[in-house]
C-alpha cells in the first residue's frame, strides 16, 4: 500500500527539521524576552503556533484562530511561575597593562597604597548569580517619589503571575467570533545582591509589557479561510537600579593627585587656589561614584494584531499574523545617590575663588549633594513590529507536526536614552572622560539587529482525551555583540518546551507545561563591548568593566498551566457551592435556632 500524501510529507517535514536543528542555523537572530510565557500550549510547542492557535490566547497567536474555538461562551484562566539564575565572572586581561599604565605604589594599609593594574580591582576573580525575578507589579506599592509616580518593583526567587485570561463567545451557525484577553507579551527581570561584582550594570533590572485590555474578533470568510484582528491596550514599564563607577585613567589621575596632595598646604595660596588634597581626595578607578534608580512606565500603550489561518483540509493549514509595533512613552521618577568620595570632589570644585570661577565657566558642579531626584524620561524602548508564519501537517490521525517562522525588526532599536530633568553632576564631571550627550541624558547604544528564527512543534494524541506536546525554539542574539552589556545580558538561547493536553467531556480543558531556556556559556574579551568592558577614553560612560574579560550563562525555567471551560459550567459550579452553603448553614444547630425564634416571633405578631 502506497503511503498518503499527507504522510509523505510529514516524514519530510520531520527530517527537514531535524537537519535545522543540528546545522546550527547559523543565519538567524533570535528574539529578546518577548513571548516566553504566554500561555501553557505555546509554551509546551515553543511558540510554533501560528497554523495551530492555542484557543482563547489566539488573541495573541494569531486572531483568526478564534474561528477554530467552541460555540458559546468560553472562560480561560492560566497561571505562570518563573525562575531566573543569571551567571557571570570577571577575570583581569593579562595584556591590559592597567589604567595610567598599571602604576602601583605604597603597602598594606599606608594611606599612599594605589595600584591600577587590572589584577587590582576587586571584582577581578570574582564571580555572581542573580538571586531571582524582578518585576513590576501594577497598582501595588507606593507611588511618592514625584507627581508622576514610580513603579514599585518586586524580587522573588520564583515569581507568579495569573496569566493569561481569556474569553471567547461564538453564536451558533455564525461566523463571527468574539474574544477578550488579558496577557504578558513581554516580560522579563532579576536582582543581584548587594556584594554581586556585576552590581555594576544592573543590580535590579526588569523590562515587561502587560496588554491589560485586548478585545478581538474573527470572521470565518469561507469553509477553509478565516481573518482576525485584535486591539491591545497595555501597559509598559521599565525599572534599573544599579550602582555605579568609573574606570578610567582620568579618575586614576584624580586619585593619585588627591594621595600625593595629602598635606600640601602654601600658606594663602592653597586657600585661594586648589586647596589640598587636590580633588578632595580624588575618585579611584575602582570607587563607587553612586548608584541609580530609574523607574519609568507608560500606562496606555495601544497595539494591534492581523491573522490569517488557511485550513484547506483536514491534514494542512496555513497561518500568518503581523503584530504591530508597540510606541512607548516611558516616564517615571529617578534618583541618583552619590558616595562620599564623589562627594567630596564635587565640594573641591567650589572650595576656592579659582576653582570656583573655572567651575562656573566650564559648567561643572561645585555644590555638593547626597542625591538628586526628580522626573525622566526613557526614549528607545519601543517593541518592535513582528511577522509570524506557520504551518501545521498531520500525516496521521493522532500526530500533528507545526513549524513556524519567526520575524522581528529589531534593528528599529538603535539607542536607550534617558533625559532627566535637571543636570546630573555625574554626567557634568564625566564631560571631561568622553560623555558628549549632555547634563541632562545619557545614551546607551545598542545598533541591534533584526531577529529572524526558526521553532518547530509536536503533538501526538495519546489517548482521545490526552495529548503530548513538545517543541523546540533556537533564539540567536539580537543583541549587536559591540554593544553589549549585563543589563540584558542575551546571548544564543536554547528554547525547549513540554506539556500535556487534557480534553474532558464536560468541556473542561487543562493545559500543563514546562518551559526550559538555557544558554551557552558566553564571554566578552576585554575592551571589545562599548556598553561593559571598553578602555578607550571616549567610551568611559559607560564602561564599568574596562580591563576584565567577562563571561557568563543563563539559565531559566518555566512551568504553566491553564484551564479552559464553557461559562455555562461555571455558572452550575457557583449554583452548587452556593446551594451547599445553604444546605450546611440549614443543618448547623444555630441556624435551626434562628428559624424556630422566627417562627415563634411571627406566631406572636399574628396574635
Amino acid at each position: 500500500m502506497r503511503p498518503r500524501p499527507q504522510a509523505r510529507l510529514g516524514w519530510f517535514f520531520i527530517i527537514a527539521c531535524f537537519i535545522f536543528i543540528f546545522s546550527g542555523s547559523n543565519y538567524s537572530h533570535a528574539a529578546l524576552f518577548e513571548n516566553l510565557a504566554i500561555c501553557a500550549k505555546s509554551i509546551s510547542l515553543a511558540n510554533s503556533c501560528t497554523a495551530y492557535p492555542p484557543d482563547q490566547m489566539s488573541i495573541h497567536y494569531n486572531p483568526a484562530g478564534l474561528s477554530n474555538v467552541h460555540d458559546g461562551l468560553y472562560l480561560s484562566q492560566g497561571l505562570l511561575t518563573a525562575s531566573f539564575a543569571l551567571k557571570s565572572r570577571f577575570d583581569a586581561d593579562p595584556d591590559f597593562p592597567g589604567w595610567l599604565g598599571g602604576i602601583h605604589g605604597g603597602g598594606e594599609g599606608d594611606i599612599e597604597a594605589y595600584d591600577y593594574r587590572p589584577q587590582a580591582d576587586p571584582v577581578n576573580g570574582q564571580s555572581g548569580t542573580s538571586s531571582g525575578v524582578h518585576l513590576y507589579i501594577p497598582l501595588m506599592g507606593p507611588q511618592d517619589m514625584s507627581s508622576v509616580g514610580m513603579p514599585t518593583p518586586f524580587g522573588f526567587s520564583l515569581a507568579a503571575a495569573p496569566f493569561p485570561f481569556g474569553l471567547s463567545y461564538r453564536k451558533p451557525d455564525s461566523r463571527w467570533t468574539f474574544g477578550f484577553g488579558v496577557y504578558a507579551p513581554a516580560m522579563g527581570g532579576y536582582y543581584r545582591d548587594d556584594d554581586d561584582p556585576a552590581r555594576y550594570n544592573g543590580r535590579a533590572v526588569s523590562m515587561q509589557h502587560i496588554v491589560y485590555a485586548a478585545p478581538a474578533f474573527s470572521y470565518q470568510l469561507t469553509d477553509t479561510l478565516s481573518i482576525g484582528m485584535t486591539m491591545g491596550l497595555g501597559q509598559g514599564a521599565t525599572q534599573l537600579d544599579t550602582d555605579m563607577r568609573l574606570p578610567n585613567d582620568m579618575t586614576a589621575l584624580t586619585e593619585i593627585m588627591g594621595i600625593s596632595t595629602q598635606g600640601l598646604s602654601i600658606p594663602v595660596i592653597s586657600s585661594l587656589t586648589l586647596p589640598p588634597p587636590w580633588f578632595g581626595g580624588g575618585v579611584g578607578p575602582y570607587d563607587d561614584i553612586g548608584n541609580i534608580d530609574i523607574a519609568v512606565r507608560d500606562d496606555y500603550t495601544p497595539n494591534y494584531n492581523l491573522g490569517l489561518l488557511w485550513q484547506p483540509c483536514n491534514w494542512f493549514s496555513f497561518g500568518l499574523c503581523y503584530q504591530s509595533k508597540v510606541k512607548m512613552e516611558l516616564t517615571g521618577s529617578y534618583k541618583f545617590t552619590y558616595s562620599k568620595e564623589f562627594q567630596k570632589f564635587v565640594a573641591w570644585m567650589g572650595s576656592s575663588p579659582l576653582l570656583l570661577a573655572v567651575s562656573q565657566i566650564l559648567d561643572l558642579p561645585y555644590r555638593s549633594t547626597p542625591y538628586q531626584e526628580g522626573v525622566c524620561n526613557l526614549e528607545g524602548m519601543d517593541l518592535p513590529q513582528r511577522v509570524q508564519a506557520g504551518i501545521m501537517l498531520r500525516p496521521i490521525r493522532r500526530l500533528r507536526l507545526m513549524c513556524d517562522l519567526h520575524w522581528i525588526d529589531y534593528s528599529q532599536t538603535k539607542a536607550y536614552t534617558m533625559v532627566f530633568d535637571q543636570d546630573i553632576q555625574a554626567l557634568m564631571i564625566s564631560k571631561f572622560i568622553g560623555h558628549l550627550d549632555g547634563d541632562s541624558r545619557l545614551v546607551l547604544d545598542m545598533n541591534m539587529k533584526d531577529e529572524t528564527h526558526i521553532s518547530v512543534g509536536i503533538e501526538y494524541q495519546l489517548l482521545d482525551w490526552l495529548a503530548f506536546r513538545c517543541g523546540y525554539e533556537d533564539r540567536k542574539t539580537s543583541v549587536n555583540m559591540d554593544y553589549f552589556s549585563l543589563l540584558a545580558p542575551l546571548v544564543d538561547i536554547n528554547y525547549y518546551g513540554a506539556g500535556f493536553g487534557i480534553n474532558l467531556k464536560s468541556g473542561l480543558k487543562i493545559d500543563l507545561a514546562a518551559g526550559i531556556l538555557k544558554s551557552d556559556s558566553w564571554r566578552v574579551p576585554n575592551n571589545s563591548s562599548k556598553n561593559l568592558n571598553s578602555t578607550e577614553f571616549i567610551d568611559s560612560v559607560y564602561n564599568p568593566y574596562g580591563g576584565m574579560d567577562v563571561s557568563g550563562s543563563m539559565n531559566a525555567t518555566i512551568i504553566a498551566a491553564n484551564f479552559s471551560l464553557p461559562f455555562k459550567y461555571l455558572y452550575r459550579i457557583g449554583n452548587v457551592i452556593k446551594n451547599t452553603g445553604r444546605t450546611i448553614k440549614a443543618h448547623m444547630p444555630f441556624a435551626k435556632k434562628s428559624e424556630r425564634a422566627e417562627e415563634q416571633e411571627q406566631g406572636s405578631s399574628f396574635k
